[in-house]
């Protein structure tokens, strides 16, 4: 597939691919995928979204490596609940919806 078909609501590409896995983990259909269109400076920018699940690729300029670096984030309504290096956010996460989380994932076997 490609990295992205630009079209992701048509079911090409890796972005369909990623959109309708995470819904069908959370017992939704193909169907319940509502595609929103936006920029990456308005999909990064804090605050509340038209959105739930942000998928974009982003090519890491000097610029934006100072700001993104090697850092995990965990976001909620468009606030930073947890950051930090991967060890730190995967290996011991202070926050309580990130430690369920992993938990899920681990028990089904995907981590």
């Amino acid at each position: 597939m490609p990295p992205n078909s630009h079209a992701p609501e048509s079911g090409d590409g890796f972005d369909s691919a990623v959109a309708f896995a995470v819904a069908a983990e959370m017992g939704d259909a193909v169907g319940a995928v509502k595609w929103v269109r936006t920029d990456s400076r308005a999909a990064i920018q804090h605050g509340a979204k038209d959105f739930d699940v942000d998928l974009q690729q982003f090519s890491i300029t000097p610029e934006r490596a100072d700001t993104i670096g090697d850092s995990e984030y965990l976001l909620d309504g468009g606030r930073i609940l947890e950051h930090g290096l991967p060890e730190q956010v995967f290996g011991n996460p202070q926050e309580t919806r990130m430690r369920e989380f992993l938990q899920r994932v681990t028990e089904a076997g995907r981590f």
